[in-house]
Parts: structure tokens; sequence; C-alpha cells
């Protein structure tokens, strides 16, 4: 999954399944522009996340197929 056009660094990314239960993702800080996760191992279905940095936080949400 990769995010084009964030406007701030996230220095955390939450992940939670459509249960509400956080999904450990490794997340790699990328360039600012960026954000890069692996949703590889995940099954498919509804996720929601999270980006928190600078005192900021964002949440959005997407299917995994």
């Amino acid at each position: 999954l990769v995010l084009l056009g964030a406007t701030h660094r996230w220095q955390e990314v939450l992940v939670f399944d459509a249960q509400g239960r956080r999904v450990p993702l490794p997340f790699v800080p990328a360039q600012a522009d960026r954000v890069e996760l692996d949703v590889a191992a995940l099954a498919p279905g509804l996720y929601h996340l999270v980006l928190v940095g600078d005192g900021r936080r964002s949440v959005g949400r997407f299917v995994k197929e």
C-alpha cells in the first residue's frame, strides 16, 4: 500500500482490522510525501489506518483484495 501526497512526516502508522483489532505491520518512514506499507500478509478485508506524527493525526481506510 502506497499513500502519495502525504503532507507530514508520519512517525507511526497504526492499522486495525474491521473488528477493531490492531494489526502489526512494519512501517519504515520513507520520503516526506510518501508512506509505504507491506500489506501482502493481510487477509482480504476492510482495514482502518491511523497516521500519527508532528502532533497531527490522520485516519483512512483501505480494502485488501
